[in-house]
């Protein structure tokens, strides 16, 4: 047998510098940049992807909070809208009730008692009651106001109210014509005959030129306030007009 086959010196640098795959001796550099080429694109390509992919996750976050926020201003801006209508709606109804208050008042002149039936006697002032006779038919009534006010004084409050022209020429006549008489005054601040009586009657001391009949009630100040809600309520359907 021969011997066995060896690579001489010469042969193994030969074959080293062709390579394996016979590319010579750059054959291994040239496998390992293809292999390092592509693993880099590998990288490469991972991380747009993964940044996209992070980039696309942090847009939905962002957009899911502004979303979120977006959608809590809505929220309060509407809960504002309906409290703002419950609340309009609330004073609406309040003054819609303040609207429906009515009061009249009906103003007589003390006269000498008749046999006629035109005449009738009745009690003012329920602390001290005081017996006048009055013609049933009033003089003046709440359809002859266009103004009605609660006067605060330092003894307590008085009652002004002021008649149209009509019902200033009235009170200017009934005033020259009865001195030292009185006018007698009922009231009724709802439509409840509980509600009412005889409030006053003033002493005529002069000649009424103004058209506004002051004076002192018989009563709360509250059931006043009523009573001048309820006939300005009147004199707002059919006069226009201010205390001057």
């Amino acid at each position: 047998m021969g011997r066995p086959f060896q690579f001489s010196t010469n042969a193994r640098l030969s074959f080293l510098r062709r390579g394996l795959l016979g590319l010579g001796a750059c054959g291994f550099a040239f496998d390992v940049f293809l292999a390092a080429l592509a693993f880099d694109g590998f990288i490469e390509l991972f991380s747009h992807k993964c940044l996209y992919f992070v980039r696309v996750l942090r847009f939905c976050i962002t957009t899911m909070k502004v979303c979120s926020r977006r959608f809590n201003l809505f929220l309060l801006l509407t809960a504002a809208l309906v409290l703002s209508g419950g609340c309009k709606t609330e004073k609406q109804h309040e003054q819609d009730k303040l609207n429906k208050v009515v009061g009249a008042l009906r103003v007589h002149i003390e006269v000498v008692p008749d046999e006629m039936g035109t005449s009738q006697t009745i009690s003012v002032l329920r602390s001290e009651p005081v017996l006048v006779t009055i013609a049933k038919e009033p003089v003046l009534t709440e359809a002859n106001i266009i103004l009605a006010k609660v006067i605060p004084s330092p003894g307590g409050f008085s009652v002004a109210v002021q008649f149209d022209e009509a019902g200033g020429l009235m009170l200017e006549q009934f005033s020259a014509a009865n001195p030292g008489k009185h006018f007698v005054i009922y009231g009724q601040w709802s439509d409840k005959p509980a509600d009412g009586r005889w409030l006053a009657a003033p002493l005529i001391t002069h000649h009424i030129t103004n058209g506004v009949l002051s004076f002192t009630a018989d009563a709360s100040a509250k059931e006043m306030d009523q009573l001048v809600l309820g006939l300005n309520n009147v004199a707002k359907k059919v006069h226009t007009g201010r205390f001057k």
